[in-house]
């Protein structure tokens, strides 16, 4: 087992093959496994060059249990020499180069003819791969379901067709899909809370709805011609009768969107859901991974709609979504949330200053600044040319220009320029007790009243 392990790999146009061995002290090869398949439909129409990398990497991946330590692999393909040399892994050959990057090995070229063993069984005959997945529309097979458990399931489940073929005339209390991927089996049961009787027999969501408070009205005027006693429902039902009728004892309304994508556009004809039967509908479009797959909003309303319809439906599903505890723990909110606003507090006369500087043309004096200060609640403005922006400037203005002709201010409002945020004025505002607010930054709204004078 201390001996290093070699991979000896080769294609064919139907089938790949590999050997794994060990050379001994004397440089005799010892077999330790064989290995090989034959090609899929879509393998075979592969270059040379993947499917003889196709044989490395199936190699490697049958026998990674005894290739943890460096290992060499011999093939009779000398491109696959500089396979991971590529600087820059594109296409399906460097898809494969990065998985081979977990292993520790060299490639070494073995000429065709001294390559018996893996040619022989790249050569053999196997049991044909079934890549039935890859080529056609996944088939399910439902036993005893009727039309209405098929328009509950026709819905995607996968990024592939799903086909429904109905094998029985009864109804069922639940049923399990079983799907056929390669070689694997894959199982989904359906809760039988969702596929129940009751939402499969049509006559019984009839009787549901004649005593249903939101349809009993309307199916007993149009079933019985009985109109309700109260005159503001009765005035409700006459006018919305036109867009409803029953159809072997069942209600349906006649739904067309109000914006048609088409002119020949049909109304869809809506089944009339009962109150008992709507949690299940909203299971089975949005819970069930078979149905809903926790679609959002818009789509899974825009899914009900085709065959269904309830009052208020959109605020029923929208409750339904946004108290669905793993689409709360797992989706991610991209709507932009505003911080809210924090408006600064009404003061008196001259307790508030807003500052900002002006760029000025140079007057004689040298001067090309102007400091423009604003009082927020009279308006006063004060404005004072400087040479410079420099902070001990600032402070000198605010200590003899504005302090002590209007007393010491409350509050100050500046950007968040190094002349205003500079120790000095920091420390005047210490001293007089002045709570400074400075702008966040890009966006200088809080300092408007500056900036609409300046």
């Amino acid at each position: 087992m201390n001996k290093p392990f070699m991979l000896t790999c080769d294609a064919s146009s139907t089938a790949i093959g590999f050997v794994l061995g060990q050379l001994d002290s004397q440089g005799r090869e010892h077999v330790i496994a064989y290995g090989g398949r034959s090609l899929s439909r879509a393998e075979r129409i592969w270059c040379t060059t993947e499917q003889e990398c196709l044989a490395v990497l199936e190699g490697v991946k049958q026998f990674r249990a005894y290739l943890n330590r460096r290992f060499r692999i011999y093939t009779d393909h000398k491109a696959l020499k500089y396979l991971m040399d590529q600087k820059v892994a594109v296409g399906k050959l460097g898809r494969w180069a990065l998985k081979l990057q977990d292993f520790d090995f060299d490639i070494v070229h073995k000429p065709g003819k001294n390559n018996e063993v893996a040619d022989a069984l790249s050569r053999r005959t196997y049991t044909e791969v079934a890549d039935e997945h890859k080529t056609s529309p996944v088939k399910v097979f439902v036993a005893n379901a009727n039309e209405f458990l098929l328009d509950t399931i026709e819905v995607k489940a996968c990024e592939t067709d799903l086909e429904v073929d109905n094998k029985g005339d009864e109804d069922l209390e639940s049923v399990e899909l079983e799907l056929f991927y390669g070689d694997y089996t894959l199982l989904a049961p359906l809760d039988p809370e969702v596929v129940n009787s009751e939402l499969l027999d049509i006559p019984a969501v009839g009787q549901l709805q004649q005593v249903d408070p939101d349809f009993q009205d309307m199916f007993n005027y149009l079933q019985n011609d009985v109109l309700p006693q109260s005159e503001k429902v009765r005035q409700k039902v006459l006018a919305e009768s036109q867009d409803y009728s029953v159809c072997d004892g069942v209600l349906y309304k006649w739904f067309q969107k109000r914006f048609k994508t088409s002119p020949d556009e049909k109304y869809i004809k809506q089944l009339c859901l009962p109150l008992a039967l709507r949690r299940h509908a909203l299971l089975a479009y949005h819970d069930l991974n078979y149905g809903g797959a926790h679609l959002g909003l818009d789509r899974v309303l825009a899914a009900l709609r085709q065959k269904y319809f309830w009052p208020k439906m959109h605020q029923t599903v929208k409750d339904h979504v946004l108290s669905c505890d793993r689409c709360q723990r797992i989706k991610v909110d991209h709507t932009r949330k505003n911080p809210p606003l924090n408006p600064l507090p009404v003061v008196g006369p001259f307790d508030r200053w807003h500052m900002d500087f002006l760029k000025l043309s140079k007057t004689n004096k040298g001067e090309t600044y102007l400091l423009v200060l604003v009082d927020s609640c009279s308006k006063w403005v004060e404005a004072f040319a400087m040479k410079t922006q420099e902070a001990s400037e600032v402070a000198k203005v605010l200590f003899k220009e504005v302090f002590s002709r209007f007393g010491a201010a409350r509050f100050l409002v500046s950007d968040r320029g190094k002349s205003f945020m500079n120790n000095l004025v920091l420390s005047l505002c210490e001293i007089f007790d002045v709570t400074r607010y400075h702008t966040s930054s890009y966006h200088p709204q809080t300092n408007g009243q500056s900036i609409v004078v300046a």
